[in-house]
């Protein structure tokens, strides 16, 4: 396709709630008014934006009623015939991100929640190299670690409801199945002390299954 909007490659096309989409390595389009004359099908083709696209055809998924796909930036949700990136609490990690890894979207549903978890390798400063999941949810994003060898994923619908199986070289492991199983949580803050603790800090209260909170500051 030559269109100036273009600059390389077509990387993805997805149809997803009734539209067609066109992602290009560094724009995204839309093809809609669709009509049939004299048995030639006729249609437009909608720029939907000409600066953000995707070479990680993977990262695409439907949530709800939005799109949304990554890219080296972040990620984005179509809403409608825009486009915005809802991962700004995200960018620190973003910087980290090994991308020769290609990002994969895996929907779950946690807890009768739909959440997106994309999948991607990064170069944690604290704990090495290592696998997650990038994890929105409700207008929030949080990190999920289901194994630090992590290199596939994918989602499966059983009976109804997404889950997510991944691979770390020769095996096929079902994540996130039992949701009784206490899991460790640790909470930094990213504010230095200066010496005064309580300086632009907040109280947070933490409490677990089995009552007896050990969070980490």
């Amino acid at each position: 396709m030559t269109d100036p909007d273009l600059p390389h490659f077509i990387s993805a096309l997805r149809s997803l709630n009734n539209f067609l989409y066109i992602f290009g390595d560094g724009s995204l389009k839309q093809i809609g008014s669709i009509s049939v004359v004299s048995s030639v099908t006729i249609f437009t083709i909608l720029t939907l934006s000409s600066d953000q696209g995707t070479t990680f055809p993977l990262s695409i998924a439907s949530y709800s009623r939005l799109v949304l796909f990554a890219n080296q930036v972040g990620v984005f949700a179509i809403f409608g015939a825009t486009v915005e990136k809802i991962s700004d609490p995200m960018d620190g990690v973003f910087r980290f991100i090994d991308f020769s890894q290609p990002l994969a979207a895996c929907p779950n549903d946690l807890k009768n929640i739909r959440c997106y978890l994309l999948l991607a390798k990064i170069n944690d400063p604290i704990l090495g190299v290592r696998a997650v999941f990038l994890t929105f949810m409700n207008k929030k994003w949080f990190l999920i670690s289901q194994g630090t060898n992590v290199r596939a994923a994918c989602t499966v619908q059983v009976g109804g409801v997404l889950k997510t199986y991944t691979s770390s070289g020769c095996d096929v492991t079902q994540v996130l199945s039992d949701t009784n199983v206490a899991v460790a949580i640790i909470i930094r803050t990213a504010l230095w002390d200066d010496g005064k603790p309580m300086l632009g800090k907040r109280g947070i209260r933490v409490e677990s299954r089995n009552r007896q909170p050990s969070p980490e500051r």
